[in-house]
């Protein structure tokens, strides 16, 4: 069993599963049988003892693997049935910004996971795996997820900009459920992060022409955290 690894590779329905100290001559006739429907298409690449498959999938799935009978068996789980809390995780403007302050970026998106995930949210940072979404492929990922809450997280670059001086906030303020709205949401949020980082609330805003939140019928913001 060591010397299997599978990463879930989500932002592109796949699945990676390496198995080292074997010769991929012995797969050549081997298939995949059980629940195909969900598999797009597969095929494997060889290596100095070690072999690489590839496995697309029709859309994302969650998985739990083993070995029974030196076949390696991985069951296959739409998330919103193996968790009850989703949250995706936006890098917001990534790619508009120095190297130096992606990596900040990212870094404050990290801990932010790390908490969800200490409150026992599932989480998908849409950046984690070294990937720039477009805005479709965002939205079309969080549709398969069936996500509770979209969560962006960015950084103002102007001195101009209050969002420097204070944490903002920006949301859709027309989406609104009995239970939370944006607004509240947003307002939540904002109170949180300046609590954490003992600073000072630069407001909550409306979307300036965010496709994104626009689009999305859960609840969704996007924070930028100020001093």
């Amino acid at each position: 069993a060591e010397k299997i690894t599978i990463e879930n590779i989500y932002n592109n329905q796949k699945l990676v599963i390496t198995l080292q100290g074997v010769i991929g001559s012995n797969y050549e006739s081997e298939y995949i049988e059980g629940y195909i429907s969900a598999i797009e298409s597969a095929m494997f690449w060889e290596e100095t003892e070690k072999i690489t498959i590839h496995i697309q999938l029709t859309e994302v799935y969650e998985y739990e693997s083993f070995l029974e009978n030196d076949y390696l068996k991985v069951n296959l789980y739409k998330p919103s049935d193996k968790y009850d809390r989703i949250v995706v995780l936006d890098e917001v403007g990534r790619e508009e910004l120095p190297p130096s302050v992606q990596t900040l970026l990212h870094d404050i998106t990290e801990m932010v996971q790390v908490k969800l995930e200490e409150n026992g949210v599932r989480v998908y940072h849409l950046e984690d795996q070294g990937e720039i979404l477009g805005d479709a492929k965002k939205l079309e990922l969080i549709e398969q997820l069936e996500a509770n809450m979209y969560l962006g997280m960015g950084l103002y670059m102007s001195v101009d900009n209050p969002g420097d001086f204070g944490t903002v906030t920006m949301c859709d303020t027309s989406y609104f459920r009995p239970y939370i709205s944006n607004v509240t949401l947003a307002d939540i949020l904002q109170k949180e992060i300046v609590t954490a980082v003992q600073g000072k609330a630069g407001g909550v805003i409306e979307s300036e022409e965010n496709p994104v939140l626009e689009k999305l019928k859960i609840p969704a913001a996007i924070v930028y955290p100020g001093h």
